[in-house]
């Protein structure tokens, strides 16, 4: 995919866009801070979401207001953010380092989170670092993601667990069981015929007359 350079400093002060490579039918809300990060086709941002440097936004997403999307998030396609996300990439945060002077970026190590296709993820949620969110899986709203989430899964809580398993069935490859063949089907000639166990058949009557059932009469 070809992306252009959009490079943005709103007069109105509402959008601040500095080196985001913006695919095609994207749409950027108001008050949105972003940099040095690429957003693929179709996607959505809501209003006060910040996306940082060296993160990516696949096609067809939709990222919801006061999203917090730090370095290194590689969210996929199709992917839904609920509101007040946080994704984390350093789980032992510090201001200073042993002498108290101030850390820099080259005094901490950057953990990357990888989202996959099609994961939803709930309203006030919290992704620490380092964290791998697998394919069509959802996580419930203000869940604590602190391992691994497989993929086709229903994960929730503080931190989260899986609650259920989805089932996904794949069909692309599978053969069908069954197919149109030309063929008909082979047909008898009716015909009437005595059985010859007209004594059995009465015999499990409850009533009779000479040769047949006494049936009552029904009377709506």
């Amino acid at each position: 995919m070809k992306y252009f350079l959009k490079i943005i400093n709103d007069s109105s002060g509402k959008m601040d866009l500095v080196d985001v490579q913006v695919g095609k039918n994207v749409i950027i809300n108001d008050f949105v801070n972003a940099y040095n990060c690429t957003i693929d086709d179709g996607t959505k941002i809501g209003t006060f979401v910040e996306i940082q440097k060296n993160s990516h936004i696949g096609k067809n997403c939709k990222i919801s207001s006061h999203t917090f999307i730090c370095e290194g998030i590689t969210i996929k396609d199709g992917v839904f953010v609920g509101h007040n996300v946080s994704f984390i990439n350093d789980n032992y945060p510090l201001a200073v380092n042993h002498d108290f002077s101030l850390k820099t970026d080259s005094d901490w190590k950057l953990m990357k989170t990888t989202v996959g296709n099609k994961v939803s993820i709930g309203t006030s949620s919290t992704i620490l670092g380092g964290i791998h969110i697998g394919e069509n899986s959802i996580i419930g709203a203000h869940s604590l993601i602190n391992t691994n989430i497989p993929d086709n899964v229903i994960a929730f809580g503080v931190p989260a667990k899986v609650i259920k398993k989805l089932n996904e069935l794949n069909t692309e490859k599978t053969v069908p069981l069954t197919s149109i063949i030309d063929a008909s089907l082979k047909s008898r000639k009716d015909e009437i015929k005595d059985g010859k166990i007209k004594d059995q058949i009465l015999q499990n009557s409850p009533e009779k007359n000479e040769e047949f059932f006494v049936v009552p009469k029904v009377v709506e």
